[in-house]
């Protein structure tokens, strides 16, 4: 039995992994099962500098220059024109040259990590005019998908048979070298909302060209909207065969025993599928003991894959997606119905150990939403008795037991980066999402954060339920207070409808209670650029190093910034013409806010 994971073409380019396939990988290997992962987001980010590209561009000019769109269905141009960007298919086409140059060019000449950077760049253009992209306002019947909606599968595959469909040349020569391997199981990972119809694209050709290979799919999108698809039974058979959800470290070796006939459907754990006509829920069952899982495997995740020349990998202390807090009224772990399961201390160190010295890294993020102070306290214990001398960034809770002396502990261990949500500096609105924290602890802990040498990503939700224009100023005047203490700031400047929080769960009384006035969205809009202004720098931090590489480094440290720095160097010293043209092309663009629009300073 061969089981294939396949990462479909996503809306964004992937820097480091991400964590759950490789524990999956990991189980069936420790089994004797034989299993492989294949990542067609970094394939697409390959062939669109190909000629097959060009030929879309050109494709997709006369489309719209002849105004063949016009005997197109009026929900096509609804949603097509919506997002569809004219200005990147003029740029891009007038800056053809760009794409010949890489075709024309030797690829030894290029250097790995810097073409991958650019390509996530030209990607980011590219799904401005990316047909199925821009066509994302037709995943649903509904322009509320926080609502209970139906997929609208006739849409769906009118789309998927549309001459404009960039995918079909890439997915049917993928699906062929997919087919090739001879896989019983392949596993779709659909993380968000923007990669359900390439997700399902994939799913569908490989369900046309052999009804017998299984198909599963896995990621955060279903298992945060299937309890609200009306229609979900009518996509069995045509997309996909079952649907994980929830702890899947039983789940994958299930299905191979469910397919050599070991066991019925029914008792594959975590799954939903289809049944004598009936759709059918084996969820929250039991799972592997935490403890006992085996280490993760990165098998088919190749390095030059990646932006950075070291491996970045990712390590859980949890294997589903929750949180020991679990009750903030937008995350979807409020609604959550899994139990929070926490591995040893040890066996997660031993983890870290173990994949630092196979793969040859140094470097980690610690996926999980939140860790606890005092779990936090005992991994860096261990870390430094180790001796590891691992550099990590992590995701933690403005708690009040982060204190300076475990910060510093932390710091010693090797974490270098710490991502906090704070959501609002109004105490009232704190309380009233349930983020448990108090804001008198906050400035403390950005402070102590600081002190002890680590760098601090805070993000904030403008738009809370109930918040006023009073307490929504209340967020720049704390960031003007501590921005000091602050290294990336990301305000996002409305409250999500994430599928299973509670927010979302009860959407019509939540609804009501948001601000949506034009003096308030106004308001919102300045202060956002306030803070910006403040702090000077965003999440966007990538594009601020080509403008500002002093404060990047002081910021950042060494790491990141030696990395943009050796490419600036390669630029600098190169006497390929061809390569010095294409990489000033790419520092130009780079910096054109025009383009980069979510670039605001």
């Amino acid at each position: 039995m061969k089981y294939l994971f396949v990462c479909p073409k996503l809306n964004r380019a992937d820097i480091i992994p991400t964590p759950g396939i490789p524990t999956l990988i990991g189980i069936l290997e420790k089994n004797g099962m034989e299993s492989e992962y294949i990542n067609l987001n970094v394939e697409y980010l390959r062939w669109i500098n190909t000629k097959d590209i060009i030929f879309y561009l050109e494709l997709l000019s006369k489309f719209i220059n002849n105004k063949e769109y016009q005997s197109y269905p009026m929900y096509f141009k609804s949603a097509f024109f919506k997002k569809y960007d004219e200005n990147v298919l003029n740029w891009l086409r007038n800056n053809i040259y760009i794409l010949k140059i890489y075709l024309e060019t030797p690829k030894e000449e290029y250097y790995n990590y810097f073409f991958f950077y650019y390509l996530s760049f030209l990607e980011s253009f590219i799904k401005h005019i990316d047909f199925l992209s821009c066509c994302s306002d037709i995943y649903f019947s509904t322009t509320d998908s926080e609502k209970d909606f139906f997929i609208d599968i006739e849409s769906f595959l009118f789309l998927f048979n549309s001459p404009l469909n960039n995918l079909q040349l890439f997915y049917s020569q993928k699906v062929d070298e997919i087919l090739a391997k001879k896989p019983d199981v392949v596993g779709i990972q659909i993380l968000r909302q923007s990669d359900l119809l390439s997700g399902l694209y994939l799913a569908y050709i490989l369900k046309k060209k052999d009804r017998t290979v299984h198909i599963n799919i896995g990621g955060y999108f279903f298992e945060s909207y299937y309890r609200k698809i009306k229609n979900l039974k009518d996509l069995f058979g045509l997309f996909f065969d079952s649907i994980s959800i929830g702890d899947s470290t039983g789940t994958v070796l299930d299905i191979v025993r469910y397919l050599k006939k070991e066991i019925h459907i029914e008792d594959v754990r975590n799954i939903i599928f289809v049944h004598d006509g009936n759709l059918n829920y084996n969820l929250n069952c039991k799972t592997e003991n935490i403890n006992s899982l085996p280490f993760q495997s990165f098998k088919g995740y190749r390095r030059e894959d990646y932006l950075f020349p070291e491996y970045i990998l990712p390590v859980r202390a949890s294997t589903t997606y929750s949180c020991y807090w679990g009750k903030c009224i937008f995350c979807t772990c409020s609604g959550y119905n899994e139990p929070y399961k926490l591995m040893s201390v040890e066996r997660f160190t031993s983890e870290i150990e173990y994949l630092s010295k196979k793969y040859g890294t140094k470097f980690f993020v610690f996926w999980d939403n939140a860790l606890p102070p005092e779990y936090m306290e005992r991994v860096a214990d261990i870390l430094i008795q180790k001796k590891l001398n691992i550099k990590y960034s992590c995701y933690a809770r403005f708690e009040k037991n982060f204190k300076y002396d475990l910060l510093r502990k932390m710091r010693k261990s090797g974490c270098m980066f710490i991502h906090w949500g704070l959501e609002s500096s109004s105490q009232r609105v704190l309380d009233y999402i349930n983020k448990g924290i108090n804001i008198e602890d906050v400035g403390k802990i950005l402070k102590y954060s600081k002190k002890a040498g680590i760098g601090n990503y805070v993000t904030l939700i403008l738009g809370n339920p109930t918040e006023t224009i009073s307490e929504m100023e209340e967020n720049y005047t704390f960031i003007k207070k501590n921005y000091r203490n602050i290294d990336i700031i990301e305000p996002i400047g409305h409250i999500w409808f994430m599928g299973t929080s509670i927010i979302n769960n009860n959407y019509e009384y939540y609804k009501k209670l948001i601000n949506y006035s034009s003096e308030y969205e106004q308001c919102k809009s300045n202060i956002i650029k306030k803070i910006i202004d403040k702090c000077k720098i965003t999440n966007n931090y990538s594009k601020m190093l080509i403008l500002y590489p002093a404060i990047y480094r002081e910021k950042y440290g060494k790491l990141r910034f030696n990395i943009m720095k050796q490419l600036l160097y390669y630029y600098d010293s190169t006497t390929n013409k061809v390569l010095k043209k294409f990489l000033s092309n790419y520092f130009k663009f780079e910096i054109k806010k025009t383009i980069f629009h979510t670039f605001k300073r």
